[in-house]
């Protein structure tokens, strides 16, 4: 069976970046240490991941060199099993770009690979750590403080899908389809326009253009109200929101390429998802 790369980010991409945005809840702007004698990763005394090591990219030329591939680092040969994994994957796939030591990717870095890697691999993250003249790339298998960030509510998928598709060129149907999976949730479809739920208050309807472009994207129920008890809470939620999305941009720094098709369209359906975050605010939710 072959394989494209771009195939190969489309079906993980939205997945693995719901993942990163859990893990810069957990992490924030906490600094980090990389021990690889221990293999572990570092943000605390009560915050350490291991990690496996995927590959590093330079900052002159944004070349990329697989970390099985870095004969002088002295990585030790356990920390390399999920790029080893990741290559034997490329070779039985017949994706090239998994399986060649060092590249020089024209539109695409070191997150696109990490991506690809987190889905490949089924780790829960990935982090970038950076150094003079580059950057690492750490995956990490286990993190039970990120898959405790999950959230599988309506409006989280539709930011989500928003976000991914304006930043990256991929197939909106298999992508989405991948995605919905991923987060437990049922698809009915009906030629191009699909009913997604999870439960009764976690809806989300679908269409697609002709090119198999999302053309609409709505939650078809609103959250319930919630208790007086929640309330409280949604000061505390609201002051922490632009914390999270500073820390995801500093996880997630790269140079997004935003499709013409796709821009319109997530300037039109975050409008909408704005307006309706705005119309629970006023009711009071």
């Amino acid at each position: 069976m072959v394989m494209s790369l771009r195939d190969l980010f489309g079906r993980h991409c939205l997945a693995s970046y719901d993942q990163q945005l859990c893990l810069a809840a957990v992490v924030g702007d906490k600094p980090w240490q990389l021990d690889l004698d221990r293999g572990l990763l570092s943000f605390s005394a009560d915050l350490a991941f291991p990690i496996q090591v995927l590959g590093a990219q330079a900052e002159h030329d944004r070349s990329w060199l697989w970390a099985w591939a870095n004969r002088q680092s002295g990585i030790p040969p356990a920390l390399l099993r999920s790029a080893l994994q990741l290559r034997d994957f490329g070779i039985v796939n017949g994706v090239k770009e998994l399986t060649e030591p060092r590249l020089i990717p024209r539109e695409i870095d070191g997150h696109y690979f990490a991506l690809v890697a987190a889905g490949v691999c089924k780790a829960d993250c990935y982090y970038r750590c950076p150094y003079e003249g580059g950057a690492a790339f750490a995956l990490i298998p286990e993190a039970p403080q990120v898959r405790a960030q999950a959230d599988r509510s309506a409006t989280w998928l539709a930011s989500r899908i928003l976000e991914v598709i304006s930043k990256w060129e991929v197939d909106h149907r298999s992508a989405i389809e991948a995605y919905l999976e991923f987060k437990g949730y049922r698809c009915r479809k009906e030629a191009e326009h699909w009913l997604a739920e999870a439960d009764a208050e976690n809806q989300l309807v679908l269409e697609f253009d002709e090119l198999g472009r999302l053309s609409k994207l709505e939650t078809s129920r609103e959250p319930p109200p919630r208790r007086d008890k929640d309330r409280a809470q949604v000061g505390l939620l609201k002051a922490n929101s632009n914390r999270v999305a500073r820390s995801a941009a500093s996880l997630l720094r790269t140079r997004w390429k935003r499709t013409d098709a796709a821009a319109p369209l997530a300037s039109t359906l975050w409008r909408t998802i704005r307006k309706r975050q705005a119309d629970a605010d006023d009711a009071g939710l």
